[in-house]
């Protein structure tokens, strides 16, 4: 009885490895390939965190991305778009998730302000801030960190960015401003706009705008108010206003301690319109992630003032 269980174990086994060659030989040769090589591909760390290079797509000032049941289609601007003017870049809706090795020091979100309570119907989310001091690790190696506002619901967002530091695009120590959509989070697709330049003490102002009609989707603007630059991205057919999170947030990488955060960042003149144009009250609450970052970094807290409209992302720099 004990051999032919044995005997029986064995020939289910050699079963399961001919069924798992043939449904991977059955792939096309470019998914197996995939396969393979894809914890060999390049990781860029963006403002959902950290991607294959591949999946992340810089686009001309003013592109519009109209998004379709399963590609993402760039034009030159709306415009082009409604015209039918070619699009001047397809995005397959595919996902894929990066191979990450281990990663010391610290990542993600650190400490942001969100809606304390359910809201619905937001078509405009706009604040302005200033850039805050440079981490003071000198030089700034490595270190990458992201301030934005920003809307989202699951699986998509939308945000105007400032960025310090090397990230897909950039160098360590300075800072930069570009207007992103992602798609998918982590695994997903990526695409923002020609970056600009900015600089401590500058002051930015970023908005997301929703518009109507039969392509309906959203603007995204950054802009340096102190050099008077700009760059933007449009977006349609993504994020229903009814299903939106707001959030004003700090999110680091390369973090190993204080030196590798910014100085305060505050945010003011924080204010939301409905789809109608109408101005709408929303209470914020602060938020920081303590289980991530207690032990790594001091002096975090995130005051929400004047009746939200207001917001002050504390370090300890």
């Amino acid at each position: 009885m004990m051999k032919a269980s044995n005997k029986l174990r064995s020939i289910l086994l050699v079963i399961c490895l001919v069924l798992t060659t043939m449904t991977y030989m059955t792939l096309p040769a470019s998914a197996q390939e995939s396969q393979l090589q894809q914890s060999n591909e390049e990781i860029v760390y963006t403002p959902v965190g950290p991607m294959l290079k591949s999946h992340v797509h810089k686009v001309p000032n003013g592109s519009y991305v109209l998004k379709t049941a399963d590609e993402l289609k760039v034009y030159a601007s709306r415009s082009d778009a409604d015209k039918g003017s070619e699009c001047i870049l397809t995005i397959p809706l595919e996902r894929r998730c990066p191979s990450l090795p281990p990663q010391p020091p610290a990542g993600g979100w650190i400490e942001w302000a969100h809606n304390k309570y359910s809201v619905s119907n937001i078509g405009r989310f706009e604040a302005y801030w200033t850039v805050p001091s440079s981490p003071p690790r000198f030089g700034g190696y490595g270190v990458l960190s992201y301030i934005f506002n920003s809307l989202s619901e699951p699986g998509e967002i939308i945000q105007p960015v400032l960025q310090y530091g090397e990230g897909c695009f950039g160098s360590n120590g300075n800072w930069y401003g570009a207007s992103w959509y992602v798609w998918g989070g982590t695994c997903g697709q990526a695409i923002y706009s020609e970056p600009i330049d900015t600089a401590v003490g500058h002051h930015i102002y970023g908005y997301m705008q929703y518009w109507a009609g039969n392509n309906p989707g959203w603007s995204i603007f950054f802009q340096d108010r102190t050099a008077n630059m700009a760059t933007a991205l449009e977006v349609g057919t993504v994020l229903d206003p009814d299903n939106v999170t707001p959030d004003i947030a700090l999110e680091g990488y390369g973090i190993s301690g204080d030196i590798d955060v910014p100085g305060d960042t505050t945010f003011t003149g924080i204010s939301f319109k409905n789809t109608s144009g109408n101005s709408i009250s929303v209470e914020l609450e602060g938020v920081v992630d303590h289980a991530k970052w207690d032990g790594i970094l001091t002096g975090l807290g995130v005051d929400v003032l004047y009746n939200s409209t207001r917001v002050v992302l504390n370090t300890v720099n």
